[in-house]
């Protein structure tokens, strides 16, 4: 699919390359745009890959990570006071962010 025909279907401003739920992106991208890819493409991409130990290894320990990091959480979570203390310094630091950047920041 043509991009510009994407910016056609999915936008009627004239500035935008995209609108994604009332959010406009602008692109000067030109050419083919696909929104996901094909597996012919994904077996062109891994073909051309040098490292191929590398990819497995990293994409092995990132799941391996995401897993662990969970298990984790979720144990930390279940602890009566760490779960609450945590929710609590999440509201402060969120708070002090909100004053700091978006209510009284210098570039406002």
């Amino acid at each position: 699919m043509r991009h510009d025909s994407l910016v056609s279907l999915a936008c009627h401003h004239s500035s935008c390359s995209l609108c994604v739920s009332s959010m406009c992106i602008t692109s000067s991208m030109t050419g083919d745009y696909t929104s996901s890819a094909s597996p012919a493409q994904l077996q062109v991409k891994w073909d051309k890959t040098d490292e191929k130990p590398a990819v497995v290894a990293i994409t092995t320990a990132a799941f391996v990570g995401v897993w662990a990091l969970s298990g984790v959480v979720d144990r930390i979570d279940k602890l009566p006071v760490i779960g609450g203390l945590l929710e609590l310094v999440g509201l402060v630091v969120t708070s002090w962010f909100v004053y700091r950047y978006l209510v009284f920041g210098p570039d406002r």
